[in-house]
């Protein structure tokens, strides 16, 4: 059912994309100065920030890490947990005296930044590419610390693509340390930097994605449960661990699987990917972080744990759907193309996907601080 509260978050969300894509014209236009760069970098930085960060109660692990955050201010540490994320609790908790909040609005703020870092080696798309990104970034608002490690990990691949391989390792440490789990991330990304060609060609990473869509049968991975069960991998993952089943399995998945507008957006950008690395090369690692995402997703959609890792890999797909937008659409206004309208009903999908999403979510899940009526969580 929906309610005033989708209407008034329908609505705030659809001005975060529209200030998004203002902004990343600004940003495309712009000359190499550093200043005015970020100048113009505020307004998406602020809008995405001030929307996701101003949310409340917006997920499961925004009302758990309440009670983590504040426990952590008064001493109560939890054993194993990660020394950066500490670190950056207790700056912000006892050295700023900020709330829950203020941490929520500053990890948003933190992560709109690291995309805008990332966008100066694709400036010419950035008005694709951060409302692309933000739609990307849903889930953000529930696995914060997980995004959170990513902020940093987005501003290492940055430096990455510049072959700075040395600042991508201290980004990725960083990232480690707020979230141990993002090792799984950043060693295959690594890999792939080294790559010299597309990891899959068009038709094998074709089959590759239908046979994960229609054969991928999860209940496969619930026979490793036992032997993770056995191991010891410290208390931090115990909960993990002593769940095994559910996480490897879609038990403890309320999404099963991967979406229409995913499905059409991954099968755009296996058939066109290779043309446009032929047209840019330079996007290739880009390409290929992208495409270990696309082929992989609808099964890793449907196990909860492989869906989390999955989630940073398929991101890409943003910027090269960004690219792709770009090329066919300003050469369909030229020629008139047949193919540039199937792109641009893709890019109106894409659109409307992303206005509606607010709608069809649970009412839980549409609050901002204004309605917590001074409730501290869900």
């Amino acid at each position: 059912m929906i309610t005033y509260s989708h209407i008034i978050y329908c609505i705030i969300q659809t001005l975060m994309y529209i200030l998004l894509y203002i902004g990343g014209v600004r940003l495309a236009h712009l000359q190499n100065n550093r200043y005015r760069y970020w100048t113009a970098a505020l307004l998406p930085i602020m809008a995405f920030g001030l929307n996701y960060g101003l949310r409340w109660g917006r997920g499961v692990d925004y009302n758990l890490y309440y009670w983590v955050y504040n426990n952590l201010l008064r001493g109560i540490a939890i054993e194993g947990n990660e020394p950066l994320w500490n670190a950056l609790v207790l700056i912000v908790g006892k050295i700023f005296q900020l709330p829950w909040q203020g941490m929520v609005l500053l990890m948003s703020l933190f992560l709109m930044f690291s995309c805008v870092f990332l966008m100066q080696n694709h400036k010419r798309v950035a008005c694709y590419a951060l409302p692309l990104l933000a739609l990307y970034l849903f889930e953000s608002q529930n696995l914060m610390r997980w995004f959170l490690a990513c902020s940093f990990f987005l501003i290492g691949v940055k430096f990455l693509e510049e072959g700075k391989i040395r600042k991508y390792i201290i980004f990725s440490i960083c990232a480690f340390f707020v979230h141990y789990g993002f090792i799984i991330i950043l060693l295959p990304v690594l890999l792939l930097y080294y790559c010299k060609k597309p990891i899959l060609s068009t038709p094998i990473a074709l089959v590759v994605f239908f046979i994960f869509y229609f054969l991928f049968d999860p209940r496969f991975f619930g026979t490793f449960a036992g032997f993770i069960q056995n191991i010891n991998i410290g208390s931090r993952f115990l909960i993990y661990q002593n769940n095994a089943e559910a996480w490897l399995t879609s038990e403890n998945l309320e999404m099963n699987g991967i979406s229409i507008i995913d499905t059409i957006n991954s099968l755009f950008i296996i058939i066109c990917g290779n043309l446009l690395l032929k047209r840019r090369p330079n996007l290739l690692f880009i390409y290929n972080i992208a495409l270990l995402g696309t082929v992989t997703k609808p099964a890793m959609a449907q196990i909860e744990l492989a869906w989390r890792i999955n989630l940073i890999f398929f991101l890409f797909q943003a910027i090269i759907l960004s690219y792709l937008f770009y090329d066919y659409l300003n050469k369909y206004l030229k020629t008139k193309s047949a193919f540039g309208v199937i792109v641009l009903l893709i890019l109106i999908l894409n659109i409307r996907y992303a206005v509606m999403q607010p709608l069809n979510v649970s009412k839980d899940s549409t609050y901002y601080i204004w309605d917590s009526k001074n409730r501290k969580t869900l």
